[in-house]
């Protein structure tokens, strides 16, 4: 359900330096991430298909609504905190990457992808110790370890007030690495999920994380800025803008056009994952 992995280990072949990018300077977001307490969300199952279900005691700790009329999840922070996140210092930087710089929008079909649009809002050029916090409350339903393939993990959550069998909503935090939760903990906002997996397969180099949030009564991924609080929103929206305006600055052309800078990472509403 989550933006497959395009990235080749192949990819580095080709590397062009780049110049010292102070990615943090201007950013005006200033996301406040504590780590709260975690309680065990109840027992987990998986189903006859291998899918993780939680039991009837997981079902019971959440108050239930019908997949229905359950509203959209309201989060008050991104993936990871703009103003400390990104590198100060890129330097070589592979042709592709250089293409597609910090934010890949929700929506858009950037450099590598063949033609397929993501699902997520992708950031990359991460810090490899910062944060990768959430933004809602809910509970772990489901933590895909992605170790052979690029060295890191999927976490699915469900927002509260979703029933856990059959939620309206799933919030999906792809390429984390190194994952603090488990399937069945209860998550606060600000809780501490990981650190950002690499944008390499073979786990080393800037760090990537993806935040994807998917309507399971129609199958589409939402574009994750438009389900933020309209401070964190506001907020967010400078940020990256900022972050755009810069790359294209250090690239000496324009990787960003006025289109993409103006969508602040949404390129479309919803997407087809």
């Amino acid at each position: 359900m989550a933006f497959r992995d395009r990235m080749r280990d192949g990819m580095r072949a080709r590397r062009t330096v780049v110049s010292t990018i102070m990615l943090t300077m201007l950013v005006t977001f200033a996301a406040c991430s504590t780590n709260g307490g975690k309680a065990d969300g109840g027992g987990i199952e998986s189903d006859s298909g291998g899918r993780v279900t939680p039991s009837q005691d997981a079902a019971n700790d959440v108050v239930v609504a019908d997949a229905t009329s359950m509203p959209p999840p309201v989060l008050d922070r991104l993936q990871v905190d703009l103003a400390t996140a990104f590198m100060a210092d890129v330097g070589k930087v592979d042709d592709m990457l250089l293409a597609q710089g910090p934010v890949v929008a929700s929506g858009d079909v950037p450099a590598g992808h063949n033609g397929v649009a993501e699902p997520s809002l992708l950031l990359q050029f991460l810090n490899r110790d910062a944060k990768v916090t959430a933004g809602l409350s809910g509970t772990v339903v489901f933590i895909k370890d992605q170790t052979a393939e690029t060295c890191d993990s999927e976490i699915n959550i469900v927002p509260d007030g979703n029933d856990l069998k059959n939620p309206a909503w799933v919030v999906s935090y792809d390429h984390v690495k190194s994952p603090t939760v488990k399937v069945g903990d209860k998550i606060a906002v600000g809780d501490i999920l990981g650190t950002p997996g690499s944008v390499f397969n073979s786990c080393d180099g800037p760090g990537r994380v993806e935040l994807q949030i998917n309507d399971q009564k129609t199958g589409l991924a939402h574009c994750p800025l438009t389900f933020l609080t309209t401070s964190a929103q506001t907020s967010s929206k400078t940020s990256l803008k900022v972050l755009m305006e810069s790359w294209n600055k250090t690239a000496g052309k324009t990787i960003y056009d006025q289109a993409h800078v103006d969508g602040a990472g949404c390129m479309a509403e919803t997407t087809k994952p």
